[in-house]
């Protein structure tokens, strides 16, 4: 017997995708992002992307690339650029996103990001920007009271000064998308600019076999480790002795400030009676400044107050204590930097800095709403099938957030599919600088538990918005299975005629807990409530009738109370 050619399975052409590599470089996100300094490398072959895995890319990346450091791959959106978001190939579910991503496109770029790489740090460039304004020092830019040793370090050329690149190796940075608020406070605000604070330190006034001596280049930790400084020591930028000086005023709790603040000097003192002195300065020849002399000796007493116990300085050092402990009160915060720098402060300036911790550990609440539509995408992605509408009106300048409403796909099809068509509605407060509601729907499953259905962000609890938030409820609902649906909530103004209007198929019952709570401050009593819940709990009209009955020989200005009701209520 011949079969027809329809029913034979014909074989379906591989789509082979192309990779290319970038690697040996790293991401910068200012103005855009970007990926610097790389070398790439494209793949002759194209590989299957039905059988494209994590295995098989890391192999290819430690085999073809010699990267044997660890490393983490990323990948941007197709025929977009990079500061529309990166995604990161790590796990199997990452793989499949991928794969859906480039079905139909021909090429992939893969972005290899290691732990450590080389690259110039930009960040002293602004200062010694600002720096040149400044006054106080010779036609050549040179300090009159330096004495420029040609063997502090290197043959004099700069070659080892911290803008040549090849020695410099902090910390990676991470691509992140800009922001849209130019007032907003960023990760750059708390910053520490320590130059190359990562670099080893070398032995004090060590010599060569050539017989040049090499001082050490100071190190600022971020472990609140001891700030100890010696005649000699290097320093990268002027920034870097400033965060230094700072950190050593605290932890010494004396009163140091900077007498001379200059682009090629800078003299630091303590109070008008204390010996302290330090004087920092720069040659022309050289990109980097020398701790010239110090007298280390205090001379005068402790006090409460420090000019160093700035508020940005501040909101960094409480980062750490607010990280797991986001709610913790001023008077506790105060008593944590008495114990810790033995300074007084006011709660208006731990509160400033509580709130700028805040932001750098959450984001500003402000830049949250920039990432919605991104948020909503995402909800999309993961979970196909969800509803998220997002509700805006015209501003001055911008759209304007009103309303948002999501509903994932797993919780309403598990609802509509394995729970009693019961819904309960309420709706909260939201505790934040813009305030709002948070309107909810839930329903119970086979063990009573809560199971969660959609949620809802307005502006208040009003009839349009309740109206808005059930209509959007139960289109999401009918689209898998049309019940008779039944709502249960408190007495909100509003809600019962707009829950009577919107369809015939809808039932309200009002939550007896709420009616009770209200009743009992001007009923109590054991007896009515046992009349009462009697009432609620009774499934046929007769039923109800008599518990009535009994509610109004007990009290009867407690029963015309609860007759004024609906029964079906």
């Amino acid at each position: 017997m011949k079969i027809s050619d329809k029913y034979v399975l014909k074989e379906t052409e591989a789509h082979m995708l192309k990779i290319k590599f970038h690697y040996n470089g790293y991401f910068v996100s200012d103005p855009e992002t970007t990926y610097k300094k790389g070398k790439f490398y494209e793949l002759k072959k194209g590989l299957d992307i039905d059988e494209i895995n994590i295995i098989d890319l890391a192999k290819l990346v430690k085999d073809l690339l010699g990267v044997t450091e660890e490393f983490k791959l990323w990948y941007g959106q197709p025929g977009n650029d990079l500061s529309d978001g990166l995604r990161l190939l790590g796990t199997d579910k990452d793989v499949i996103r991928f794969i859906n991503k480039f079905e139909g496109h021909p090429i992939a770029d893969l972005y290899v990001e290691t732990t450590s790489a080389n690259f110039i740090d930009h960040w002293y460039d602004t200062d010694a920007a600002e720096e040149e304004l400044e006054i106080g020092y010779n036609e050549d830019n040179s300090d009159p009271d330096y004495v420029d040793e040609e063997d502090i370090e290197g043959d004099g050329d700069g070659s080892n000064s911290v803008n040549d690149g090849e020695n410099v190796n902090p910390s990676l940075t991470v691509a992140t998308k800009s922001s849209r608020n130019p007032k907003a406070t960023t990760l750059s605000d708390f910053e520490d600019e320590d130059g190359d604070s990562s670099d080893l330190q070398s032995p004090i006034s060590s010599e060569d076999e050539s017989g040049k001596k090499h001082y050490p280049k100071f190190k600022l930790n971020d472990n609140d480790e001891q700030v100890k400084f010696e005649e000699g020591q290097i320093f990268s930028s002027a920034q870097l002795i400033r965060s230094a000086v700072k950190e050593y005023g605290m932890q010494s709790r004396k009163n140091v400030y900077f007498k001379k603040n200059e682009s090629k000097r800078l003299v630091v003192k303590c109070m008008p009676c204390c010996s302290f002195h330090m004087r920092f300065s720069k040659a022309a020849s050289k990109n980097y400044f020398q701790l010239a002399k110090l007298n280390a000796i205090h001379t005068c007493h402790r006090i409460s107050k420090n000019r160093q116990c700035k508020t940005r300085w501040l909101a960094k050092k409480l980062i750490h204590v607010l990280k797991h402990t986001p709610d913790m009160k001023l008077k506790a915060l105060q008593e944590e930097c008495k114990n810790k720098w033995g300074v007084m402060l006011s709660k208006f300036k731990f509160y400033r800095a509580k709130v700028k911790a805040l932001e750098m550990i959450q984001g500003a609440i402000s830049e949250q709403y920039n990432h919605l539509r991104s948020y909503a995408e995402e909800l999309r992605t993961s979970n196909p099938g969800s509803t998220v509408i997002i509700k805006t009106t015209p501003g001055v300048n911008e759209l304007v957030f009103e309303r948002m409403y999501v509903c994932l796909y797993a919780c309403k099809r598990a609802f509509v599919t394995s729970c009693r068509p019961l819904i309960g509605l309420d709706g909260c407060f939201l505790k934040g600088t813009y305030g709002g509601q948070l309107l909810t729907a839930v329903g119970k499953d086979g063990n009573n538990q809560m199971m969660p259905i959609a949620f809802a962000i307005v502006e208040a609890e009003t009839k349009d918005s309740w109206s808005w938030f059930i209509d959007l409820l139960l289109e999401d609902l009918n689209g898998f299975q049309y019940k008779k649906w039944s709502f249960i909530s408190d007495q909100q103004k509003g809600l019962v005629p707009i829950i009577a209007s919107t369809s015939d198929y809808v039932e309200h019952r009002l939550c007896v807990k709420h009616l009770y709570g209200n009743w009992r401050k001007k009923y109590p009593g054991d007896e009515l409530k046992a009349a009462l819940w009697a009432a609620a709990r009774s499934t046929t009209m007769p039923e109800f009738t008599r518990a009535m009955d009994s509610l109004k020989k007990l009290n009867e200005a407690a029963w015309k109370d609860m007759y004024d009701l609906p029964a079906s209520m």
